[in-house]
Formats: C-alpha cells, sequence, structure tokens
C-alpha cells in the first residue's frame, strides 16, 4: 500500500543519532540510539533498533510519505579512483573492498568529474532503516552518502534545518543517487568467480531424482506405520481409563515462560503479587544521569516485580519516557508498571509489540 500524500521526508543517520524532517514534521527532530543497539556501525540489536523507530514514528504522530536516507560520513567507507568510464573492479578496488569489516557490504562506484569514488558500508545498517520506516508505511526512494548533498547544496554549515528545506526542494534530483541502483552497484570479483560456466558441472542436477527417492521412501513409510497401528488400537482401546474431571488448572513456574506464569484468576490480589516475580523488566537509562534507573528500580522492586535489568545508555532524546510491553502480558500487570513508573516521570507513553525477550522494556529519556 502506498503512503498517504504528503511531504517528502528525510532522515539523517549518523553513528548514534538519527534526524527527520519532513511529512508532518515542520523543523528537524532527533532520536538518540543508544550504544547497546547500535555500535561501530553494527546493528547490536535489531529488535530494540525496530522498537526505537516504531516508538519515535508513534510519538511525534509522524504520517508515512516518501522518504531518502542520507547517511553520514561517518558510517561508510570511500576512496578515490581516477575517473572510470565503467564499473570494472581493479585489483586496487578489490584490495580496498577487503579491507571494509562486515560481512554484508554495500557498494557503489560514483562518476564525478574528474575521479571516481567507492562507497562502501554495512548492508545491515541500511536495509535495518528501510525496512524500520517501511513497516510503518513509508516507502523509501533512495539511501544515498552524504558527499552527494555537496553536488546540489550548500553545505559550508553543515546539516541544519536549511539544508534539510534545500532537501526536500530537490528530492528528486537524489533519487538518481540511490546506493543500490544495480547498474552503478559494485560487483567484488569472488562474486563473478563464484558464478558456475556452462562447462562446470551442476552439483544440482540429481536434486529432482533425489527429491522423487525421498518422496517414495516417505509413502512406505506411512503405509507401515498405518498397518502398524491398526495391529495396536485394539489392545490400547481396552486399557484405556477415562481421566477424573477437574476445574484445576497449575502453571508450573519451571516450565511456563515468564509471561504465562499469571493467575488464571486475576481477583486474588495475593496470587497476582505472587506472580509479579517472574515477569522479565529491562529498564533503558537514557537520562544521561549514570545509574539513573535506580529509582525507577527501587519503585518497581516495592511494587513486587523481582526479575529487574537496567542499563545506562547515553541520552535518549525522545518526548516521552515510553515503556514497550509484550503482547501476551495481562493488562493487570501493564497497568501496575505503568502507574509506578508515572509517579515518577511526568511524561509516559506505551504500546504493545512482539517479538521482544523481556515482558516490559522501560526507555527513560533526558528529563527536561
Amino acid at each position: 500500500m502506498k503512503p498517504a500524500k504528503q511531504r517528502p521526508a528525510i532522515v539523517y543517520l549518523n553513528r548514534q543519532q538519527l534526524i527527520f524532517f519532513g511529512s508532518t514534521i515542520t523543523s528537524p527532530i532527533k532520536l538518540d540510539i543508544p550504544e547497546t543497539v547500535v555500535h561501530n556501525m553494527e546493528i547490536i540489536n535489531r529488535d530494540e533498533f525496530n522498537i526505537l523507530i516504531k516508538a519515535f514514528i508513534e510519538f511525534y504522530k509522524i504520517m508515512p510519505s516518501r522518504l531518502i536516507v542520507v547517511i553520514s560520513h561517518d558510517i561508510y567507507f570511500e576512496k578515490d579512483f581516477p575517473h572510470l568510464k565503467e564499473n570494472v573492479v581493479s585489483d586496487n578496488m578489490q584490495q580496498f573492498l577487503d579491507m571494509i569489516p562486515f560481512e554484508n557490504i554495500a557498494s557503489r562506484l560514483y562518476h564525478l568529474e574528474t575521479i571516481s569514488k567507492i562507497i562502501a558500508g554495512n548492508k545491515e545498517v541500511y536495509s535495518s532503516i528501510k525496512m524500520a520506516f517501511e513497516a510503518k508505511g513509508f516507502a523509501i526512494e533512495a539511501i544515498i552518502p552524504e558527499f552527494i548533498l555537496e553536488k546540489y547544496i550548500d553545505m559550508k554549515n553543515g546539516i541544519n534545518a536549511e539544508v534539510f528545506k534545500s532537501m526536500i526542494d530537490k528530492f528528486d534530483y537524489f533519487k538518481a543517487e540511490n546506493m543500490s541502483d544495480t547498474k552503478e552497484e559494485i560487483v567484488p570479483k569472488q562474486s563473478l568467480e563464484s558464478k558456475p560456466t556452462d562447462n562446470q558441472e551442476n552439483p544440482n542436477k540429481n536434486l529432482p531424482f533425489l527429491i522423487g527417492l525421498f518422496a517414495i521412501l516417505v509413502i512406505a513409510l506411512l503405509i507401515l506405520l498405518l498397518k502398524s497401528s491398526s495391529t495396536l488400537v485394539p489392545s490400547v482401546k481396552k486399557t484405556l481409563v477415562t481421566p477424573p474431571v477437574t476445574n484445576q488448572i497449575t502453571l508450573s513456574p519451571s516450565t511456563a515462560p515468564p509471561s504465562q506464569q499469571l493467575s488464571l484468576d486475576n481477583t486474588a490480589s495475593g496470587s497476582s503479587q505472587q506472580n509479579l516475580k517472574y515477569i522479565n523488566i529491562q529498564i533503558q537509562n537514557g537520562s544521561g544521569i549514570p545509574n539513573g534507573a535506580d529509582l525507577a528500580k527501587s519503585r518497581l522492586q516495592e511494587a513486587g516485580f523481582t526479575n529487574i535489568v537496567s542499563q545506562d545508555v547515553g541520552i535518549l532524546a525522545t518526548a516521552k519516557t515510553f515503556i514497550v510491553f509484550s503482547k501476551n502480558l495481562p493488562i493487570q500487570i501493564k497497568q501496575t508498571i505503568t502507574e509506578t513508573i508515572s509517579q515518577i516521570y511526568k511524561d509516559v507513553a506505551t504500546q504493545d509489540t512482539e517479538g521482544i525477550k523481556y515482558d516490559a522494556i522501560i526507555f527513560i529519556n533526558k528529563q527536561n
């Protein structure tokens, strides 16, 4: 589904920060990214990265739009070569690409007036930011390196509000500079050498025969199992005993996951209090104050939660302190956590999500 008709938007991404401008946002807004999520141009925790982007978009109520991502000088590698007419990988270029310390590399050769410039970086970072925004309805039309801006915009004052406005005005110019443009993408020599030639034997030519043989064996096995089960059924029926009916349901803390170890009777306050110790909570302290999560941790412990971990993550420059809950967590537990945190911080927002390893993650922002 295409995003609604909105003004285009720009995302500027550096090592530890994301700046957004455009769509329904009329002045640049920032999101600090903790080193526990992205560090040294590596995605450390993709789930938390997606959560941060999702929360950022929802807090600022950003409407989906066409989007160009600009990657900062500090999250890609570059090298200049004599001007080339074609994307031929020389030995020097290959040596440069071999030095890039990532398993999956995104690269492109840009032909300038007097030189050709190779840009290469971590493909996982670029794909992560692309997928995170696409999941919220944005259409990513290009990912471009920062140096490209200098071709179209006066960058003497660096990235600022005027530069963002100029990027919006020249939005369509940047689409041709996309790093994922396959016509300009560099293919390393080893990738070319790995392609089979016509004279090479195809290792998969026997695959259809093997699949057919496997299917025949499976069918034969099923026939044998059916025959043997038909001889066993009568003797089994004679020994079947109808178990007594009971209304009691027991969840064992040693086998049930934390989010399921909750009382089925939510009116029993003592039982619910007992089950709070099985809830896994993580606190991301982005207040900029060392051990700034201690107060929140202490209040949650007073409320009955015991399984709490916290860590300092620098500064989270978000509009609110926010809590991300697992969708499986009962609403009573969510309310208890939210009320406890709201007693400490004024602006608290919550959201439910799937695929997180904690029952609740609390992001404490920088307090004004």
